[in-house]
């Protein structure tokens, strides 16, 4: 049984039992509770440390404590506003976000018997007007202040006259190009923020990137930690300074880091998927999925299929630390037979080989007819002979 206590100091209990035969006996017990802390625990808040002008913020928390949760509250825009009760302690909320640069919310929390904590949490609103950062819904018409004034050349002109062909310049092409580069690895990695964690509440981030082949990841401590980072980047093409997996495709090359130590790690679960197009397009089947790590050489890791939602074939690996990872399958779950081992397609007959075939068939035929015949001429001779001797007798 598991007891729950709400009052701190001694809390007493009585354990009933009953027999088949109706009798009832009965045990006392109690126990000590101390909790050092007052009020509400606020325990694994996760959020996005950054997040773009008009995106949106989704922030989930446990709340703990010996007495029970009676309102939880979230304040993102100055006023507080109720948060979703997903279970007894988890909470969650999501809000667009309105402000620009630094900004933050605090988390509010009432027990039964009123008494109350809070906690504030701070995050980076980006793509706005002014914040010196040309964001990618930002152009040099809607933001001359982050994106700079536009070229003249590239702007349009047309001639006067009847028929007179309008022009184009394309001379900033070359910096258009370096700044969508740009911003195309910027959306390739991923930096979260965990503010505690214990060996009882791992350290939980969600991954939302499309770019990204990475859900989630849960590290499991085996000490009490505070500000955990962890870094999710996907990489372009693998990296020069580390060999290939033989024999697999690849999906993705990725590269997971955090502030942790080695030593406070003792293992990170990471969930993944890869799209129906891909294992398409390579004759992957997708029961060969695998995540391998890279610490020396790559190594494959213990890794499930866990779900299907439409193109998405979702997986969890385990993996007892962080560097390189590859999600990679087999190419070909069936393949093919060698040209040497294939068997030859059968090709119409010549016609030597019908008629050698046909003349082979009537010599098996002639000669097991003669066989018979001579076996035949052999029981008359001996069926006459036989008689003549009983009629001399």
């Amino acid at each position: 049984i598991s007891l729950q206590s709400l009052v701190n100091g001694t809390n007493s209990f009585t354990l009933y039992a009953r027999d088949s035969a109706g009798n009832l006996n009965s045990t006392t017990g109690s126990f000590d509770a101390n909790d050092s802390i007052t009020g509400p625990r606020f325990m694994n808040i996760l959020s996005s440390s950054s997040i773009e002008s008009s995106g949106e913020q989704n922030v989930s928390v446990y709340i703990l404590d010996a007495l029970p949760i009676s309102s939880a509250f979230i304040d993102p825009n100055g006023s507080n506003i109720s948060m979703t009760n997903n279970t007894a302690y988890n909470f969650s909320y999501n809000f667009s976000a309105s402000a620009c640069g630094a900004t933050s919310f605090t988390l509010t929390a009432n027990t039964t018997s009123d008494e109350r904590t809070s906690n504030t949490s701070s995050y980076t609103i980006t793509g706005c007007c002014g914040d010196s950062t040309c964001s990618s819904s930002e152009t040099c018409s809607s933001c001359s202040a982050d994106c700079g004034e536009c070229s003249s050349d590239s702007s349009s002109s047309s001639g006067g006259g009847g028929g007179g062909g309008g022009s184009s310049s394309t001379s900033s092409t070359d910096e258009e190009e370096e700044e969508s580069e740009e911003e195309e690895e910027e959306t390739r990695l991923v930096t979260e923020t965990v503010e505690s964690a214990s060996p009882e509440s791992p350290a939980a981030v969600v991954v939302e990137n499309d770019n990204i082949a990475v859900s989630g990841i849960e590290i499991s401590v085996n000490t009490d930690v505070s500000s955990v980072e962890v870094v999710v980047e996907a990489l372009v093409s693998r990296p020069s300074s580390i060999g290939s997996p033989e024999d697999v495709v690849v999906f993705q090359y990725l590269d997971v880091s955090t502030s942790l130590d080695e030593e406070e790690i003792d293992e990170a679960s990471i969930s993944f998927y890869v799209t129906q197009t891909w294992l398409d397009q390579n004759d992957v089947d997708s029961e060969t999925i695998q995540l391998l790590r890279y610490d020396g050489s790559w190594t494959q890791l213990d890794t499930s299929f866990t779900s299907q939602e439409e193109n998405l074939y979702y997986y969890d690996a385990v993996s007892p630390g962080f560097s390189y990872f590859a999600i990679v399958g087999e190419e070909g779950s069936d393949p093919e037979l060698s040209a040497d081992e294939a068997p030859e397609e059968e090709e119409g007959e010549s016609p030597e080989t019908a008629a050698e075939k046909e003349e082979t068939s009537a010599m098996y035929v002639f000669l097991i007819s003669a066989f018979f015949l001579l076996l035949l001429v052999v029981f008359v001779m001996f069926y006459f002979i036989r008689r003549r001797r009983e009629e001399k007798f």
